[in-house]
């Protein structure tokens, strides 16, 4: 394994599966609870996610190429990212991962009608367990956010229908210019059309100047048309491979 203190920084920001900007702003301390580099080459690198689990991976590949990408994995549940060009023909095989961002410079966006109210972020864990959140990627498993939890200091936020909360967000913003959502969820009964929106448009209410950030939507999850009609892009791309 490769030793934490010769880790270039270009190998950190090739495996780092969320947005560049919160590498600046994690404790340094912290990162290889995330992440453990194995190998970073010119062409391919591969790290451990979560070492204290032992079963993920993330593969950075320059060509994209997913057999490569599964023989480096190793057996392990496996997430490429990739350098910008032709998208990998994923067939059955894997299952793409969207990253959003919105910029300021895209816009206004109306005040919602239903005002979201404050939450501590252990109601936020409660809601999503119980609305059992799907369509998103290993990247925001719950291990993962209790990870974030206590290492940073997340708000919670939520919108409420007929007296209960039915969506809800939890945020970290480590810049007054950047907002990082952490996660996103919703009641199931109710559906993420109408209370994402609300969310969204507070969250700009109240920071118009900051670049907001959602990672690990699988292209299957139905708030990605939200996202998108909102003015989020998709800034990177990942495919999940799945276990044969």
């Amino acid at each position: 394994m490769m030793p934490q203190q010769t880790v270039p920084p270009e190998c950190w920001h090739r495996l780092w599966p969320y947005h560049p900007r919160t590498l600046s702003h994690l404790p340094p301390d912290v990162l290889p609870r995330f992440l453990h580099p194995l190998h970073c080459g010119e062409e391919k690198a591969v790290a451990s996610w979560l070492p204290a689990a032992g079963a993920y991976r993330v593969v950075w590949s320059r060509s994209g190429d997913l057999e490569t990408a599964r023989a480096l994995g190793e057996g392990a549940r496996t997430l490429l990212l990739r350098e910008e060009g032709p998208v990998p023909d994923a067939g059955d095989s894997a299952r793409e991962v969207l990253f959003w961002e919105r910029r300021p410079d895209r816009g206004p966006l109306h005040d919602p009608p239903e005002r979201w109210r404050p939450a501590s972020p252990e109601e936020y864990m409660g809601w999503r367990d119980a609305w059992n959140r799907e369509g998103v990627s290993w990247l925001r498993s719950r291990a993962v956010l209790d990870l974030f939890a206590r290492h940073v200091p997340l708000r919670a936020y939520a919108v409420h229908g007929r007296g209960r909360p039915v969506g809800a967000l939890l945020l970290w913003q480590p810049a007054p210019d950047f907002l990082y959502l952490v996660d996103l969820a919703w009641d199931p009964q109710v559906g993420p059309r109408t209370t994402v929106r609300y969310l969204l448009h507070e969250l700009y209410m109240y920071h118009p100047q900051a670049l907001a950030v959602l990672d690990g939507e699988w292209v299957s999850s139905p708030i990605n048309r939200v996202l998108l009609a909102l003015g989020y892009r998709v800034y990177r791309r990942g495919w999940e491979l799945r276990e044969r």
